[in-house]
């Protein structure tokens, strides 16, 4: 069958592979999502651990300068 001097096959064709490429940028973007949030979570995890170990000073927050 031919329409407008186009078939049904090459229709279905032409619709296949633009779902297929469709499919190909979602997963594509999906794929540097998770990899932006890998990155993200190992930056939260370092800063974590860099908040755990800052140096602590003695006497901080129980000594008052009334002096001034």
């Amino acid at each position: 069958m031919s329409v407008s001097g186009v078939s049904m096959v090459d229709s279905l064709a032409v619709l296949a592979s633009g779902m297929q490429s469709t499919q190909l940028d979602s997963q594509l973007g999906m794929a540097v999502m998770k990899s932006i949030m890998d990155q993200q979570e190992q930056f939260a995890q370092a800063l974590i651990q860099m908040i755990q170990q800052r140096p602590t000073l003695d006497g901080t927050g129980s000594i008052i300068n009334i002096g001034v």
